[in-house]
C-alpha cells in the first residue's frame, strides 16, 4: 500500500524527482500481528489522514490525495477509497479521504477467494456476511463515484488472475467511476510492482489534467 499526498508517491519511490508532490509509504497491521477486519482497512484510511497532516506540517497544502496499493494492498486501498467515513477507527489525525485510487493486481472480489481472504476475515462469509460485504470492493463499487481509479494487471499473473481487475473495472464503471485499465504483457504478480513497470503506468495517469 502507498499513501500519497500529491502525485509523486511512485515517482519519488522510483527516484524520479521531476514528479511534484509528497510521497509517503504506508503499511497496515495484518493477521500475523493479530489484526483482522476492519483494522487493516482502518490503518489504510488513517495513513491517508497522516499523509495529509504531514504535508500540512511541512507547509504544503495537499490538493489531491492518492492511494496506491499492490495485491492485498490494492484491495484495501479500494475499500479505503470507497468507504473512508466507515473506517475512521481510532485514527488520531484529522479526517482526509483519498481523491484517487491506483490498484495493482488486486484481488477485488474477496467472496470469490474465501480461503485466501480468511486471514483478513477469519469468519466464514455465511456467518459474517456484513463484514465480508464491507471488505469487498465489488460490493462497494457504486460509492463515491467521483473518485477515479487506475487499475493495472500483468497478463501472466497466476497469483491473482487479471479477470479480477476486469470485473472490478466493470463494476466501477457501472457505479459511475472514471476508470483506466492497463494490462501489461508478460508481467507476473510481483513484476507489476517494480519501478520499471509501474512508474511508466502510474505517472502519466497522475499527470493527466482530468485526474
Amino acid at each position: 500500500m502507498r499513501s500519497a499526498a500529491g502525485p509523486s508517491g511512485p515517482g519519488r519511490a522510483a527516484g524520479r524527482p521531476q514528479a511534484r508532490g509528497l510521497g509517503r509509504s504506508g503499511s497496515y497491521r495484518a493477521a500475523d500481528a493479530g489484526a483482522h477486519w476492519p483494522v487493516p482497512a482502518e490503518d489504510v484510511v488513517c495513513a491517508v489522514s497522516f499523509a495529509a497532516a504531514r504535508a500540512r506540517a511541512l507547509g504544503i497544502t495537499p490538493t489531491r490525495l492518492v492511494l496506491l496499493g499492490h495485491s492485498a494492498g490494492a484491495q484495501l486501498a479500494a475499500v479505503a477509497g470507497l468507504t473512508p467515513d466507515r473506517l475512521r477507527g481510532n485514527c488520531p489525525y484529522p479526517a482526509a479521504a483519498a481523491d484517487a485510487v491506483i490498484g495493482l493486481a488486486g484481488p477485488y472480489d474477496v467472496l470469490r477467494i474465501p480461503d485466501a481472504a480468511r486471514p483478513l476475515l477469519p469468519d466464514d462469509p455465511t456467518r459474517a456476511p456484513a463484514s465480508w460485504r464491507a471488505a469487498d470492493p465489488m460490493d462497494l463499487a457504486g460509492l463515491r463515484p467521483s473518485v477515479p481509479f487506475l487499475l493495472a494487471h500483468g497478463t501472466t499473473d497466476s497469483t491473482v488472475p487479471p479477470e479480477f481487475t476486469d470485473r472490478f473495472a466493470t463494476a466501477l464503471r457501472t457505479g459511475g467511476h472514471p476508470v483506466a485499465v492497463v494490462h501489461v504483457p508478460g508481467v507476473d504478480h510481483a513484476g507489476l510492482y517494480t519501478a520499471d513497470v509501474a512508474v511508466p503506468i502510474v505517472l502519466p495517469w497522475l499527470a493527466a489534467p482530468t485526474r
